[in-house]
């Protein structure tokens, strides 16, 4: 066998082994959308709903109905039965809620009841910190920063439900710096580390 033929046989095996799937004994099967992922991976703060798009790949020359269900996690399926056609591909998308660390699977079973699946990977990230109700919460909250020295501190806090924005989501610190120290700021006293 020639050099050339050599490179393309393994460069046919490694685009052939590329994109993982789940596959059912028949054919179809069952894989992330958009691309070669091995797994779906989801990541926002909690109660983030996170969006993305399973596909059904029928190869095969008969039509197949697959129902789709979550184990593990919490998903929500655009359409949790779907009838894929022969020769043809279904995108189905699908919400999860982001309430804590997990792992588990989307599951495809058709009607002999075969069964495919990928696995499925939340993460939970984003602030730990409970709401700061008062100006030692705050304290606490900035003494525990260990590569936060107390000269970083802000020296004034306001807190607000929300940010003056413009038109394109940038936020307004001419209204901010406008709007002054008001009887809702808090104050950190000079050279100290106490706010009132």
């Amino acid at each position: 066998m020639s050099t050339a033929a050599r490179v393309l046989l393994v460069s046919l095996l490694l685009v052939m082994s590329a994109a993982p799937s789940a596959s059912a004994a028949d054919g179809w099967s069952l894989v992330p959308s958009g691309g070669s992922r091995p797994s779906f991976y989801a990541e926002g703060v909690p109660g983030t709903v996170l969006q993305d798009t399973v596909s059904l790949v029928n190869p095969t020359g008969r039509a197949v109905t697959v129902r789709l269900s979550g184990s593990g996690v919490p998903v929500t399926f655009a359409a949790d039965r779907v009838r894929v056609p022969a020769r043809t591909r279904a995108d189905v998308p699908f919400t999860v809620s982001a309430r804590d660390d997990r792992g588990g699977e989307i599951i495809a079973r058709d009607q002999d009841g075969r069964r495919a699946a990928v696995p499925v990977r939340l993460r939970v990230g984003g602030s730990t910190l409970s709401a700061l109700t008062s100006p030692a919460d705050l304290e606490e909250f900035l003494s525990g920063q260990p590569d936060l020295g107390p000269k970083q501190w802000p020296r004034h806090v306001r807190l607000v439900d929300s940010l003056p924005r413009t038109a394109t989501n940038k936020v307004l610190h001419r209204e901010l710096t406008a709007a002054g120290i008001t009887d809702v700021t808090w104050t950190r006293e000079e050279r100290g580390t106490r706010y009132s």
